[in-house]
């Protein structure tokens, strides 16, 4: 197989993934990022000067994520912890469930990968309209 190879800078908005623990300014720096909106989903950027939405359950991230206005340059997501249990709700409705656990082990969370991958691709839909996604 013959690779098309492409050299130099290409442009694209950045995904950031930024770890810490609780308190370490995470989110004070996601703030600096240009024209940030935050889906403020753990409830925690209440002390920041930070323009946020605080959707739930999953359904309200996704329709978020897809109604950013244009004047937006970078999503933030506070927290993915916080989105997880947002994910798992979402399954555990969708199967019947009580836990993420019920079905087995590794079951529940091997379901939740498909969902995960739903998100993934609506932030793919932002990063292609020029929008940098930080992810906390």
């Amino acid at each position: 197989m013959k690779l098309n190879i492409n050299k130099g800078r290409q442009s694209a908005p950045d995904r950031i993934l930024i770890y810490g623990r609780p308190g370490g300014g995470k989110s004070t720096f996601a703030a600096g990022a240009p024209s940030p909106l935050f889906l403020d989903i753990a409830h925690g950027t209440n002390a920041l000067d930070v323009d946020r939405v605080h959707p739930t359950p999953y359904r309200e991230v996704i329709a978020a994520i897809e109604a950013v206005p244009s004047d937006y340059k970078t999503v933030v997501i506070d927290t993915i912890a916080a989105l997880e249990k947002l994910i798992h709700a979402e399954v555990c409705k969708k199967y019947g469930w009580d836990t993420i656990e019920a079905p087995g082990y590794g079951k529940g969370d091997a379901a939740a990968l498909d969902t995960f991958g739903e998100l993934l691709r609506a932030l793919d839909g932002l990063r292609a309209r020029g929008v940098e996604v930080i992810l906390l």
